[in-house]
């Protein structure tokens, strides 16, 4: 079984950082991995089949850095592939309702709480059968389960959906969630700060991490002033398309 870093440090309330992956590279990836808590492999909009994905994660766990990943939808077959890759995490998209939690858990833990398939066969259980003998509920307190939350109907069932044991950080989706508002993210950013705040103060009262995108170092203050502890910084090819941006800003007046 292997060590969930960012469960671990979230357990310790350590304020952690990251950032989506949308650049099916492990290469790329494990440089980020040297100086972040946790990278989200974005199943969803990236490019990502399984072969890179695992070299992601190896790159990943090298650096003790978590790898997460968010499927595209809620399906137990794309739950199942994801943690038998071995991933410490799964961010699953569109959670509204109680239903839909529940629908999670049954693909994401082991009988008697959930209903995945078990086999020994997989990165997950480092192809050794011996690892079956391990406790199913031990593997299933070991993943950590994030609901995203990007719509009004998820966001009127917040608190209900804070009261499941089995939730470990559920992370706010403003750029879906403002639509779903009918907000516009400039001109209406001051009214969605304020429902971000308030829903990051039900997560955290509710004892669970409160997870949300900063797109600049001011959203770091405000974020962690908020309390919220997982925070991806930007996407990868957002980060690399600001340094290269800077760097020709900077070559271009001394030039």
């Amino acid at each position: 079984m292997f060590t969930n870093f960012l469960k671990n440090k979230l357990k310790n309330n350590k304020v952690t950082l990251g950032t989506w992956l949308t650049i099916s590279d492990a290469d790329f990836s494990e440089i980020f991995a040297k100086y972040l808590d946790f990278l989200i492999i974005d199943t969803e909009h990236g490019n990502f089949d399984n072969k890179e994905i695992v070299n992601i994660i190896r790159a990943c766990e090298l650096y003790k850095c978590s790898p997460i990943i968010r499927v595209a939808k809620n399906s137990s077959d794309l739950i199942l592939s994801a943690l038998d890759l071995g991933a410490h995490g799964i961010i699953t998209p569109k959670v509204e309702n109680e239903l839909d939690l529940s629908k999670i858990i049954d693909s994401m833990y082991y009988a008697p709480l959930g209903k995945r398939g078990f086999s020994g066969f997989v990165r997950s259980f480092n192809y050794d059968l011996s690892k079956l003998k391990i406790n199913p509920s031990k593997m299933n307190s070991n993943i950590l389960n994030i609901a995203l939350i990007e719509s009004k109907e998820g966001l009127r069932n917040l608190e209900s959906l804070c009261k499941s044991k089995y939730v470990d950080i559920i992370y706010l989706g403003y750029y879906d969630l403002s639509q779903d508002l009918g907000l516009d993210l400039k001109k209406d950013w001051n009214k969605i700060l304020k429902i971000l705040k308030n829903a990051i103060s039900i997560i955290s009262k509710n004892k669970k991490s409160a997870g949300i995108m900063a797109l600049n170092n001011d959203h770091l203050k405000i974020f962690k002033k908020f309390k919220a502890s997982f925070i991806p910084y930007l996407v990868d090819a957002s980060l690399l398309e600001k340094q290269l941006d800077e760097l020709k800003v900077f070559f271009n007046k001394i030039t």
